[in-house]
């Protein structure tokens, strides 16, 4: 059976593709894609922004998104689901969810981005200010907030709290690749991780694969 393959080429923004039958294998510049089609995969290769995985129980859909910090001041997790009712009629409660790896508030010190959201006060409680007056941004507690603030059962949501930017593995190695720690210390080529969400008629998996390489008690996997 022939898979077709579609890419998410991030703009940063909130721009969400519904895959249809008549498509072919291709990359799309958006933040987000959406299908019910059989044998497909979607893919996406984050640095340090969250793959979310987006599904329910009896695989009626998949989505895979590209959250980062000016994604989720976009809102893409409210259109998501939004567009997922839209196209599928599917209630948020019915929908589960899956975020993989990503920075976390323990290394997430951008000072550009918290100005962002200094400016919209339901975000404002994920400002964190360490001892030393630096502050971090919480960028997952955002978006299970904006996940609960829209109707997303919490029992539905799976994170992976392992900080792309920091975790090592038993050999004292980067786990993941991280445009952050590039950025921040600069003794490394810079890379990407990959994020699959693959649908056959019967099952799916989503998998980011260096998550899959060094934590495979810890892998999103679900065969209906």
């Amino acid at each position: 059976t022939h898979t077709n393959c579609f890419h998410i080429k991030p703009e940063h923004g909130s721009r969400i593709v519904c895959i249809t039958g008549n498509m072919k294998s291709r990359g799309f510049p958006c933040d987000g894609l959406l299908t019910k089609e059989p044998y497909a995969v979607l893919t996406l290769c984050p640095a340090d922004c969250m793959p979310i995985f987006l599904t329910t129980e009896n695989v009626e859909f998949i989505g895979l998104l590209h959250a980062g910090w000016q994604g989720v001041l976009k809102e893409i997790i409210r259109k998501a689901i939004e567009r997922i009712w839209i196209e599928y009629a599917i209630p948020p409660s019915d929908i589960h969810v899956g975020i993989g790896p990503s920075v976390r508030e323990c290394c997430y010190d951008n000072p550009h981005a918290i100005k962002q959201f200094e400016k919209v006060p339901p975000l404002m409680p994920f400002i964190l200010k360490s001892n030393s007056g630096v502050k971090y941004l919480n960028l997952m507690g955002c978006v299970c907030h904006q996940l609960r603030h829209a109707k997303v059962l919490m029992e539905h949501i799976t994170i992976a709290y392992t900080c792309t930017c920091c975790s090592k593995d038993t050999y004292g190695k980067h786990t993941f690749f991280s445009h952050r720690r590039v950025d921040k210390f600069g003794q490394e080529k810079e890379g990407r991780c990959t994020s699959y969400f693959m649908t056959s008629c019967n099952s799916f998996i989503f998998i980011n694969c260096s998550f899959f390489l060094y934590y495979l008690d810890l892998m999103f996997t679900l065969i209906v």
